[in-house]
């Protein structure tokens, strides 16, 4: 029996370790457009993980630990809520990616 691979370590040397991902370039003096959906699915994820977090401290009763992370969350679920909801007069769902 012998090796399971069917390429030869030469061939192998040769080709890229990683595949490559290709980024979409703006315009020549545009700038680049954020993708709007996947930072609020980030902004989601970041105040999901923080309130799993959240539970675990207070399982182990680290209540310094605690506040501080709440304190942080609070300020994030804010920011959050101005690019989802808008502020002030403009209650609009599309709120400051306008």
């Amino acid at each position: 029996m012998g090796c399971a691979s069917s390429k030869n370590d030469a061939v192998a040397e040769t080709e890229p370790k990683t595949e490559e991902v290709k980024k979409e370039e703006a315009p020549p003096g545009e700038k680049p457009k954020p993708q709007i959906f996947a930072i609020m699915r980030n902004g989601h994820e970041v105040i999901r993980g923080a309130q799993r977090d959240l539970g675990e401290l207070i399982e182990k009763n680290d209540l310094s630990a605690a506040k501080d992370l709440w304190e942080k969350l609070q300020k994030w679920d804010d920011l959050h809520m101005k690019m989802e909801e808008g502020t002030g007069t403009d209650k609009s769902p599309i709120g400051m990616f306008k």
